[in-house]
């Protein structure tokens, strides 16, 4: 089977738990009790970063390995090849070192490589 490796690994079969209108670019994880999409914390444990803006109900679609926006504290500085985030062996800034562009509120966007795929314990 071959593999655009150009293009992010996305699932969008998913449904929201929650509205996550205002998650767009944030971390999802899998709510067990009812194997829906929801929103995360922070990236432990999380299958991907959402992209669209589902209300409850509607698919989530979700980039588990590839380049994503992502977003961070307003604060952060991103250096290019930073880990960011606890499981940061997966997760690398991608942009030139800054403070991210176009921060409002509370959060602002940076480009990162990611993969939410754990390696295999074998």
């Amino acid at each position: 089977m071959a593999v655009d490796a150009s293009q992010p690994l996305k699932i969008g079969h998913l449904l929201a738990k929650v509205d996550m209108k205002a998650n767009q670019y944030g971390w999802v994880k899998i709510d067990a009790a009812t194997g829906t999409a929801d929103i995360s914390a922070d990236q432990i444990g999380a299958i991907g970063v959402q992209q669209n803006k589902p209300a409850a109900g509607q698919p989530v679609t979700i980039v588990c390995i590839g380049v994503t926006k992502v977003r961070v504290p307003k604060a952060t500085t991103v250096a290019v090849g930073q880990a960011i985030g606890a499981i940061g062996t997966y997760l690398y800034a991608n942009a030139s070192a800054n403070t991210p562009a176009g921060a409002t509120g509370t959060a602002a966007l940076v480009t990162a490589v990611i993969n939410c795929i754990p390696p295999s314990a074998t």
